[in-house]
């Protein structure tokens, strides 16, 4: 496995945004502060070999900052994401006072993930893998006392593990079968995956929880049909949240078939698999397939004669 940096950088346009009225209204005669933030996301590079062009974070198109205040969120504000980047301004907060800085970067469109609480963002409606636009990413400033007016520059990160299964036999039947259909037909159109990973995730500690049993069906995540001789062939692709430091080791329930040409399940069933927060985990090998030997001898040796004597000729 290999360590993916991800970071977004936000920079451009503030969206709306106004104090929520959880918290007090501060007195008339508390002195006010203006503060900025730059929040950026880093897109890290595609690791895996068969570069399917996933993790790079462009899918993340609004970037959200709660303001937390004694418990209660005192200001929230959403800016677009534009170019990896976006920008908060003049945000008017109250001088001497102990704040919590919270962000989380996400697709606006998608509504995977319920953020209308940042210590417990939660995994909205039913998941299906094979979906980049879950990509997200976090970042928070806890416990920060202001004094005196600042800007800061701020660092996103993904709060999930990167799981993929990868079959590396796909370009092998590619070359076996010189026919393209028949090579179509061979090759997986749908997997199943189940795992029991944690769906609530606090921005603010970092901590995961509610592990809960996660299955779908979906189709293969990208085409697998690369003819490279080094060419590994992704089935499926998920982000699931995982804990920072010691991760977090799961057993994977997969399987692979092709119903329009009759192929049946495929099963596997992974074990000890470790996902650890921004760490793309790989299971890959010669899943479809097995290999085998056919030896054929000819032998010279006679086994009879069949002696034929038409119309019964002497």
């Amino acid at each position: 496995m290999k360590k993916v940096s991800l970071l977004l950088a936000c920079a451009a346009l503030l969206f709306a945004s106004c104090a929520k009225e959880q918290v007090p209204e501060p007195a008339e005669s508390a002195e006010t502060i203006a503060v900025s933030f730059t929040a950026a996301l880093s897109s890290g590079a595609a690791t895996k070999a068969s570069s399917d062009n996933d993790g790079t974070g462009i899918h993340a198109d609004r970037c959200k900052l709660q303001v937390w205040w004694n418990g209660k969120v005192f200001y929230e504000a959403t800016a677009e994401v534009s170019g990896l980047k976006a920008k908060f301004e003049n945000i008017i907060l109250i001088k001497d006072q102990t704040y919590d800085f919270l962000f989380w970067a996400d697709n606006r469109d998608g509504a995977y993930y319920n953020t209308e609480d940042l210590t417990k963002v939660k995994m909205a409606g039913t998941y299906i893998g094979g979906n980049d636009k879950r990509d997200a990413f976090y970042a928070a400033l806890a416990d920060k006392t202001v004094t005196e007016t600042f800007s800061q520059n701020v660092l996103l990160y993904r709060p999930f593990a990167q799981l993929n299964v990868i079959a590396t036999d796909i370009p092998a039947l590619r070359a076996q079968f010189t026919d393209y259909g028949h090579f179509i037909s061979s090759v997986p159109e749908e997997v199943s995956l189940a795992v029991t990973v944690p769906t609530v995730f606090n921005v603010k500690t970092g901590a995961v929880s509610e592990p809960k049993k996660v299955t779908y069906t979906a189709p293969v995540y990208a085409s697998p049909y690369k003819t490279g001789a080094g060419a590994r062939n992704t089935l499926s692709m998920d982000y699931f949240l995982a804990p920072a430091e010691e991760g977090n080791v799961v057993e994977v329930g997969f399987s692979a078939k092709n119903e329009t040409s009759g192929i049946n399940s495929i099963d596997y069933t992974f074990s000890n698999v470790p996902l650890r927060r921004n760490y793309r985990t790989n299971i890959l090998g010669s899943l479809l397939t097995v290999e085998g030997t056919v030896n054929v001898e000819i032998k010279p040796a006679w086994i009879d004669e069949i002696n034929h004597n038409p119309a019964g000729q002497q």
